[in-house]
Protein backbone atom coordinates (compact mmCIF):
# COMPACT_ATOMS: atom_id res chain seq x y z
CA UNK A 1 0.00 0.00 0.00
CA UNK A 2 1.69 3.11 -1.44
CA UNK A 3 0.38 6.82 -0.83
CA UNK A 4 0.51 8.70 -4.34
CA UNK A 5 2.17 11.73 -4.85
CA UNK A 6 0.49 14.04 -7.08
CA UNK A 7 2.79 17.12 -8.72
CA UNK A 8 1.48 20.36 -8.36
CA UNK A 9 2.22 20.63 -12.57
CA UNK A 10 0.92 18.19 -15.12
CA UNK A 11 2.80 16.94 -18.28
CA UNK A 12 1.86 14.87 -20.94
CA UNK A 13 3.75 11.73 -21.59
CA UNK A 14 3.82 9.70 -24.84
CA UNK A 15 6.28 7.22 -24.93
CA UNK A 16 6.14 3.12 -26.01
CA UNK A 17 6.43 1.20 -23.12
CA UNK A 18 9.64 -0.07 -22.00
CA UNK A 19 10.35 -3.51 -23.85
CA UNK A 20 13.17 -4.66 -22.27
CA UNK A 21 11.70 -3.98 -18.90
CA UNK A 22 8.39 -6.00 -20.19
CA UNK A 23 10.80 -8.62 -21.32
CA UNK A 24 13.00 -9.29 -17.99
CA UNK A 25 9.59 -9.30 -16.23
CA UNK A 26 8.46 -12.07 -18.58
CA UNK A 27 11.51 -13.81 -17.73
CA UNK A 28 10.90 -14.06 -14.10
CA UNK A 29 7.92 -15.73 -14.29
CA UNK A 30 9.07 -17.78 -16.93
CA UNK A 31 11.86 -18.69 -14.62
CA UNK A 32 9.85 -19.34 -11.59
CA UNK A 33 7.65 -20.86 -14.30
CA UNK A 34 10.11 -24.07 -14.93
CA UNK A 35 11.68 -24.00 -11.31
CA UNK A 36 13.75 -27.20 -10.41
CA UNK A 37 12.40 -28.69 -6.69
CA UNK A 38 15.73 -30.62 -6.77
CA UNK A 39 17.39 -29.98 -3.74
CA UNK A 40 14.96 -27.88 -2.19
CA UNK A 41 13.80 -28.73 1.44
CA UNK A 42 10.51 -29.95 1.73
CA UNK A 43 7.78 -30.35 4.55
CA UNK A 44 5.01 -32.68 3.88
CA UNK A 45 5.66 -32.58 0.08
CA UNK A 46 5.95 -28.33 0.41
CA UNK A 47 9.43 -26.85 -0.65
CA UNK A 48 10.65 -24.60 1.59
CA UNK A 49 14.16 -22.68 1.57
CA UNK A 50 15.30 -20.85 4.57
CA UNK A 51 17.79 -17.87 5.58
CA UNK A 52 21.59 -17.97 5.56
CA UNK A 53 23.05 -17.51 8.58
CA UNK A 54 23.86 -14.21 8.15
CA UNK A 55 20.59 -13.14 7.15
CA UNK A 56 18.84 -14.87 9.79
CA UNK A 57 20.97 -12.90 12.56
CA UNK A 58 19.59 -9.14 10.40
CA UNK A 59 16.08 -10.11 10.48
CA UNK A 60 16.37 -11.68 14.00
CA UNK A 61 17.51 -8.36 15.23
CA UNK A 62 15.28 -6.57 13.18
CA UNK A 63 12.26 -8.24 14.34
CA UNK A 64 13.40 -8.39 17.98
CA UNK A 65 12.86 -4.15 17.49
CA UNK A 66 9.45 -4.60 15.85
CA UNK A 67 8.27 -7.03 18.76
CA UNK A 68 9.22 -4.08 21.37
CA UNK A 69 7.34 -1.48 19.29
CA UNK A 70 4.64 -3.33 19.16
CA UNK A 71 3.97 -4.21 22.49
CA UNK A 72 5.21 -0.50 23.77
CA UNK A 73 1.65 0.91 23.94
CA UNK A 74 2.83 3.99 21.42
CA UNK A 75 1.35 2.99 18.35
CA UNK A 76 -2.51 3.84 17.67
CA UNK A 77 -4.16 0.69 17.05
CA UNK A 78 -4.49 0.78 12.94
CA UNK A 79 -0.34 1.23 12.83
CA UNK A 80 -0.31 -1.37 15.47
CA UNK A 81 -2.30 -3.91 13.48
CA UNK A 82 -0.10 -2.78 10.07
CA UNK A 83 3.24 -3.50 11.57
CA UNK A 84 2.07 -6.72 13.23
CA UNK A 85 1.72 -7.92 9.90
CA UNK A 86 5.28 -7.71 8.90
CA UNK A 87 6.27 -10.27 10.66
CA UNK A 88 5.62 -12.64 8.28
CA UNK A 89 5.56 -9.90 5.34
CA UNK A 90 9.64 -9.22 5.19
CA UNK A 91 10.31 -12.83 4.84
CA UNK A 92 8.21 -13.28 2.45
CA UNK A 93 9.52 -9.88 0.18
CA UNK A 94 12.72 -11.67 0.92
CA UNK A 95 11.79 -14.91 -0.64
CA UNK A 96 10.59 -13.28 -3.78
CA UNK A 97 13.12 -10.85 -4.32
CA UNK A 98 15.50 -13.99 -3.66
CA UNK A 99 13.99 -15.76 -6.48
CA UNK A 100 13.13 -12.99 -8.86
CA UNK A 101 17.24 -12.27 -8.71
CA UNK A 102 17.83 -16.10 -10.28
CA UNK A 103 18.70 -17.50 -6.66
CA UNK A 104 18.25 -20.50 -5.39
CA UNK A 105 19.10 -22.17 -2.54
CA UNK A 106 19.57 -20.16 1.25
CA UNK A 107 17.83 -16.30 1.28
CA UNK A 108 21.32 -14.21 1.62
CA UNK A 109 21.51 -11.08 3.56
CA UNK A 110 21.35 -8.92 0.61
CA UNK A 111 17.71 -10.37 -0.22
CA UNK A 112 17.01 -9.71 3.61
CA UNK A 113 18.44 -6.48 3.96
CA UNK A 114 16.35 -5.14 0.43
CA UNK A 115 13.29 -6.75 2.40
CA UNK A 116 13.65 -4.30 5.36
CA UNK A 117 14.17 -1.49 3.82
CA UNK A 118 10.78 -2.05 1.65
CA UNK A 119 9.09 -2.43 5.25
CA UNK A 120 10.48 0.78 6.53
CA UNK A 121 8.84 2.39 3.33
CA UNK A 122 5.45 0.82 3.16
CA UNK A 123 5.88 1.80 6.84
CA UNK A 124 6.12 5.27 5.89
CA UNK A 125 3.31 5.25 3.15
CA UNK A 126 0.63 3.49 5.95
CA UNK A 127 1.10 6.34 8.12
CA UNK A 128 0.25 8.72 5.45
CA UNK A 129 -2.82 6.66 4.69
CA UNK A 130 -3.90 6.51 7.98
CA UNK A 131 -2.95 10.24 9.04
CA UNK A 132 -6.39 11.44 8.53
CA UNK A 133 -8.20 8.73 10.25
CA UNK A 134 -5.37 8.86 13.25
CA UNK A 135 -5.07 12.27 13.50
CA UNK A 136 -9.13 12.94 13.94
CA UNK A 137 -9.06 10.57 16.86
CA UNK A 138 -6.18 12.29 18.14
CA UNK A 139 -8.37 15.61 18.13
CA UNK A 140 -10.69 14.47 20.07
CA UNK A 141 -8.63 12.81 22.62
CA UNK A 142 -6.62 16.25 23.15
CA UNK A 143 -10.35 17.64 23.64
CA UNK A 144 -11.09 14.91 26.33
CA UNK A 145 -7.65 15.58 28.12
CA UNK A 146 -8.22 19.11 28.12
CA UNK A 147 -11.52 18.53 29.62
CA UNK A 148 -10.47 16.47 32.49
CA UNK A 149 -7.66 18.71 33.07
CA UNK A 150 -10.26 21.32 33.52
CA UNK A 151 -12.35 19.21 36.16
CA UNK A 152 -15.27 19.19 33.79
CA UNK A 153 -15.60 15.57 34.23
CA UNK A 154 -14.60 15.49 38.12
CA UNK A 155 -12.66 11.85 38.73
CA UNK A 156 -15.19 9.61 37.52
CA UNK A 157 -17.69 9.60 34.38
CA UNK A 158 -19.48 7.47 31.73
CA UNK A 159 -19.06 7.75 28.03
CA UNK A 160 -22.65 9.18 28.00
CA UNK A 161 -20.84 12.61 30.20
CA UNK A 162 -18.07 13.09 27.33
CA UNK A 163 -20.33 13.57 24.58
CA UNK A 164 -24.04 14.72 25.79
CA UNK A 165 -22.58 18.31 26.57
CA UNK A 166 -21.99 18.21 22.80
CA UNK A 167 -18.12 20.17 23.29
CA UNK A 168 -15.63 20.50 20.05
CA UNK A 169 -14.71 17.05 18.88
CA UNK A 170 -16.92 15.29 21.32
CA UNK A 171 -20.23 15.25 19.57
CA UNK A 172 -21.05 11.79 19.53
CA UNK A 173 -20.40 8.78 20.97
CA UNK A 174 -18.00 7.90 18.55
CA UNK A 175 -15.68 10.54 18.95
CA UNK A 176 -15.96 10.20 22.87
CA UNK A 177 -15.44 6.43 22.24
CA UNK A 178 -12.08 7.34 20.31
CA UNK A 179 -10.94 9.59 22.68
CA UNK A 180 -11.56 7.26 25.82
CA UNK A 181 -9.76 4.59 23.81
CA UNK A 182 -6.98 6.77 23.16
CA UNK A 183 -6.47 8.35 26.85
CA UNK A 184 -6.74 4.14 28.50
CA UNK A 185 -3.79 3.37 26.20
CA UNK A 186 -2.00 6.19 27.36
CA UNK A 187 -2.63 5.64 31.35
CA UNK A 188 -4.90 8.27 31.81
CA UNK A 189 -7.71 6.50 32.03
CA UNK A 190 -9.29 3.29 33.81
CA UNK A 191 -12.23 1.79 33.96
CA UNK A 192 -14.27 0.23 36.15
CA UNK A 193 -18.06 -2.12 35.33
CA UNK A 194 -20.70 -2.14 37.56
CA UNK A 195 -24.12 -3.93 37.51
CA UNK A 196 -27.09 -1.80 36.88
CA UNK A 197 -29.69 -4.45 36.52
CA UNK A 198 -29.56 -4.37 32.78
CA UNK A 199 -26.56 -3.76 30.25
CA UNK A 200 -23.35 -3.53 31.91
CA UNK A 201 -22.49 0.44 33.20
CA UNK A 202 -18.48 1.09 32.09
CA UNK A 203 -16.96 3.98 34.55
CA UNK A 204 -13.47 5.76 33.42
CA UNK A 205 -11.51 6.96 36.41
CA UNK A 206 -9.32 9.37 35.60
CA UNK A 207 -5.28 8.76 36.67
CA UNK A 208 -4.94 11.36 39.75
CA UNK A 209 -1.56 12.28 38.78
CA UNK A 210 -2.46 13.69 34.77
CA UNK A 211 -4.30 16.86 37.02
CA UNK A 212 -0.73 17.71 38.21
CA UNK A 213 0.41 17.97 34.49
Amino acid sequence: MVYPDVKSTWKNVDRAPDGEARHNAYAVFDDLIDISLDGIMTDDGLPYLRFTESAQDLFDSWRADLEVRLRSGDEPAAIESRLSKFRSLVPSMALLIHLANGERGSVNIDCARTAIAWAIYLESHARRVYAPVLNSDMECARALAEKIQQGKLGNEFTIKQVYAPHWSNLTNSTKAKAAVDILIDYDWLETREEKTGGPIRTIFIVNPTVKEL
